[in-house]
This record gives structure tokens, C-alpha cells and sequence, in this order.
């Protein structure tokens, strides 16, 4: 594959993916892709698939049949910290932080620390080591003030209000780096003043090379922020596009934008 090939090709598919529990199935036979440096919103109603499919994406779950691709590699039925390790993150529906660090100490554990590890087996000086430390934190601080979170660099994580604590979620994504970030209801509880802020950093993140896939339930978000839109329905990908098209497409219209969601 040429280098041209390789940007254009999608960083992640999904291909004809299967899980069930007992006899229902909660994903049968999705299909989609994601492009390169795209945020990418995974929609539709409750009961869908859609937390099922970022459990499989990610290496929560193993899905019963099917591929999953990142980046030109299978990782179906790959556990978490693989999938981590090979560029992919995901966030929860609930927070999740070290509640007695600070949020620039949260940060700043967040980093993948290949630098100091090798310092350390190396026997480097002590000044080189300090060296190390304080250029991981001068990286954290901007990453911080970039999120707009320098006014609580300073506060326990624990103390934070859960749109903090989404922010100080993006803030350690950044600091990581990763290929393709999941994002699991980023908005859910969240005031208005702190999701445009949740919105600008992700943004931020895609800019820096990221590439989105976003469960959410908030349309105007979704509208707003995505490039292109999955639609699930019953397990099934009933639609993929911009929300446009998507309004032209009677099934995702029957089945979700009838209800008001989309409309």
C-alpha cells in the first residue's frame, strides 16, 4: 500500500460483526467504516447496539463473528490493554479518574512514560531524570490550559463536576495520543456551558490527529460535530452519512428521526 493508499484508506472498519447474548442478538451483522482523522457519531435508540459495539471495537467483549480493523490490523476478540497499546482508547459512560491526584497529576500518569522507563533502566543521572519530569509536566500543563482546565489544575480529580472530570478524560487522551478514541456519551449529565466546552475539545483532539467515534444522544452535538453519522437499529447499521442524507433515508426515518431524535 502506498503512503496515498494509506490515508485514504478507513483507520477503522467494522465488518459484518455478531454478538449475542442467549438467543437475542445485540449486534447482528454490522458493517461501517471510519475515516482518517474524522469524528464519527454512532447513533440510534436505546437497545440498538451501539455500547455493545464500542465493548466489541475496544476489546471489552469478543464478538461472536466478524472483523474489526485498526489502522490495516484485525483486532477482533483482542483484550483492552492490547487494543489500548496499539493506538486505541475509550471512554465510559461514567468518568473515570484518580480521585486523590490532582488533575495534573492525572495527566501527567496518563502518559505513556516510554521516555522515563528508559531512563530509568539506563541508569541516567538524577538531573536527567528531573530534566524528564519537567518536561512531562510543562506537556501536561499546556494540555491542560489547552482544555481549558487550568483554573482546578490544582484540585483533587474526585472534587471535579462530571463535565470536569470528561474534560480531565480528553485532557489524559491527549497526553496518550491515540489513534482512534472512543467516546461513550461524553455529554451525558452535562451542563450546556460545559458541553460546548466538551465539544471544542473534541475538536482539539481531532486536530492533533485523533480520530473520533462518539456514542451520544444529544443530535445537535452529533450535527454539530460529526462528519459522518452511524445509524443502528435493532443490531443492524441502518444508515451511514451526513445527517442530510440521513433524513432522506426512510428506514433511519421510521425507526429514529420519527421519534423526534433526529429531527
Amino acid at each position: 500500500m502506498s503512503p496515498t493508499d494509506a490515508v485514504a484508506a478507513p483507520i477503522l472498519e467494522v465488518r459484518d460483526v455478531r454478538k449475542r447474548f442467549g438467543g437475542l442478538y445485540a449486534v447482528q451483522g454490522a458493517t461501517f467504516s471510519v475515516q482518517r482523522s474524522s469524528i464519527t457519531g454512532l447513533v440510534g435508540p436505546n437497545g440498538a447496539g451501539k455500547s455493545t459495539m464500542i465493548n466489541l471495537i475496544s476489546g471489552l467483549m469478543s464478538p461472536d463473528s466478524g472483523v474489526i480493523v485498526l489502522d490495516g490490523e484485525e483486532i477482533q476478540g483482542r483484550p483492552l490493554h492490547w487494543t489500548s497499546r496499539r493506538g486505541l482508547l475509550r471512554t465510559f459512560q461514567v468518568a473515570r479518574e484518580w480521585p486523590k491526584l490532582t488533575v495534573t497529576e492525572n495527566v501527567i500518569a496518563a502518559h505513556p512514560d516510554r521516555e522515563r522507563e528508559s531512563l530509568w533502566r539506563s541508569l541516567f543521572t538524577r538531573r536527567s531524570l528531573r530534566r524528564s519530569e519537567n518536561e512531562l509536566e510543562a506537556q501536561a500543563l499546556a494540555t491542560i490550559d489547552r482544555l481549558g482546565l487550568s483554573r482546578v489544575k490544582d484540585e483533587l480529580a474526585g472534587s471535579l463536576s462530571g463535565g470536569q472530570k470528561r474534560l480531565l478524560e480528553f485532557a489524559r487522551a491527549a497526553m496518550v495520543k491515540p489513534k482512534v478514541l472512543l467516546l461513550d456519551e461524553p455529554l451525558a449529565g452535562v451542563n450546556p456551558v460545559l458541553a460546548q466546552e466538551i465539544a471544542a475539545a473534541v475538536e482539539d483532539l481531532r486536530s492533533a490527529g485523533t480520530t473520533i467515534v462518539i456514542v451520544e444522544h444529544n443530535m445537535r452535538f452529533v450535527e454539530k460535530s460529526c462528519d459522518t453519522v452511524v445509524v443502528m437499529g435493532q443490531g443492524r447499521v441502518i444508515g451511514e452519512g451526513s445527517m442530510a442524507e440521513l433524513r432522506q433515508n426512510e428506514e433511519v426515518v421510521e425507526a429514529y428521526l420519527g421519534s423526534g431524535s433526529m429531527a
